[in-house]
């Protein structure tokens, strides 16, 4: 248990240096925009990028990564770390900033930023994200903010990638290892 509150301590204190990073980047009218937007990206794919990309059309970006516990809440264990998937993140050129997404909910993240736009794939308009999205349409109304949802890349998700490398390891495991 005591193991268990140092980290939680060590994650607040993280939020925290994240929060005065985000100071530097005041809204004036000579500043570009603030655009969350949040994502697991455990293993990067096109589909990410493109979301990155239209929110890098809209101003600068926010990439509100989710935690490991985030992503188990209702996937599966991420294949890459949090500390790991930041580091990638960090380093993509559309990305100005990267800040913990501590659960699915949007709105602690939202709140403290007040980000002019929220992009995310159309993908969440129907089926168990359609929750997350009112809610996040519900925070953005608040101070005039708006939802972009570029169309969800087809044919590419972290699970499927996932599943092709576990079946391509199991056939290499049929065949002997060659």
């Amino acid at each position: 248990m005591e193991g268990r509150v140092q980290l939680l301590e060590k994650e607040l204190a993280s939020l925290r240096l994240e929060v005065e990073e985000l100071k530097k980047y005041p809204q004036t009218s000579h500043d570009a925009p603030l655009v969350y937007i949040g994502m697991a990206a455990d293993i990067i794919h096109h589909g990410h990028i493109n979301v990155i990309k239209t929110g890098a059309l809209y101003g600068k970006v926010v990439l509100g990564l989710l935690t490991d516990e985030a992503i188990i809440s209702y996937k599966r264990k991420p294949v890459v770390p949090w500390e790991k998937r930041k580091l990638v993140a960090e380093h993509l050129r559309d990305v100005s900033l990267v800040i913990p997404q501590n659960s699915l909910d949007y709105r602690p993240n939202l709140l403290a930023l007040k980000p002019q736009y929220v992009v995310h794939g159309s993908d969440w308009k129907t089926g168990p994200q359609s929750k997350t999205r009112q809610q996040v349409i519900d925070t953005l109304r608040t101070w005039g903010g708006s939802l972009v949802e570029p169309e969800y890349t087809k044919g590419i998700s972290t699970t499927d990638l996932i599943s092709a490398c576990s079946e391509r390891v199991a056939d290499k495991q049929a065949d002997g290892g060659r």
